[in-house]
């Protein structure tokens, strides 16, 4: 399954609701990401430019992009960011494939 960090920041509404009642969204992400076929692996809040992160697996981009367009479109939060995640073997082995195909590519110049 492919790997994505979901870094988030909730609206201001979210944040006061979330002050005036603490409580753990871990549970309502992992419901979330489950629905489409994908698994929670990490949920934490954080400081600076985002108010938290999740590290989450999904069978494919489009299951992904469904449940982000879904956890979007509920209006808790105000700005998202996804990154495709790739362990070290995936990167050697992309390494390795850059190194075998010769593409005859040459920089501008």
């Amino acid at each position: 399954m492919a790997r994505y960090l979901i870094q988030f920041t909730y609206t201001q509404k979210s944040m006061k609701a979330l002050i005036d009642r603490p409580h753990d969204r871990t549970e309502a992400a992992q419901r979330s990401i489950e629905g489409f076929g994908g698994r929670l692996i990490f949920y934490a809040y954080c400081f600076g430019e985002w108010d938290g992160i999740a590290i989450a697996e999904f069978p494919n981009h489009e299951a992904a992009m469904a449940s982000l367009l879904a956890l979007n479109s509920a209006g808790a939060l105000s700005k998202t960011q996804t990154t495709v995640l790739l362990s070290s073997e995936e990167t050697v082995r992309s390494m390795q494939k850059a190194h075998d195909t010769k593409t005859g590519y040459t920089p501008p110049g």
